[in-house]
């Protein structure tokens, strides 16, 4: 979570265990699911969902968020993973630029998911 000099959320991500989501029907359920078959453990982590005020959007926040937490994955020998919905072409180019990487595209309901790794 960062927040600003006033006191007030700027942006902020949730942390989770895959462990936690493996049994889940909706996104994460499958997202955790897909990463444990790619051999990540339940202890490692889900990265998401991640916001980031509006007041605040293209000042680096999220870039700042993917960093902090990709390092603190790897000092606590972590694998981190995401999902992001595939018709969404704004979060591909962002994620892709902060250098993670996009895996298979599963199919939840009507949805297509991209799977991300982060570390």
């Amino acid at each position: 979570m960062i927040r600003g000099d006033e006191g007030a959320i700027r942006s902020a991500v949730v942390l989770s265990s895959l462990g936690t989501w493996s049994e889940h029907p909706g996104p994460p359920g499958a997202t955790a699911r897909w990463a444990l078959e790619q051999g990540a453990t339940p202890e490692d982590w889900m990265f998401g969902p991640a916001a980031v005020s509006r007041a605040h959007q293209g000042q680096g926040l999220y870039r700042h968020l993917v960093e902090a937490v990709t390092a603190e994955a790897r000092a606590a020998d972590r694998r981190m993973v995401a999902f992001i919905d595939c018709r969404n072409q704004r979060s591909r180019a962002v994620h892709r630029a902060l250098g993670l990487t996009e895996g298979d595209i599963l199919e939840v309901g009507d949805q297509q998911l991209g799977m991300l790794r982060m570390a």
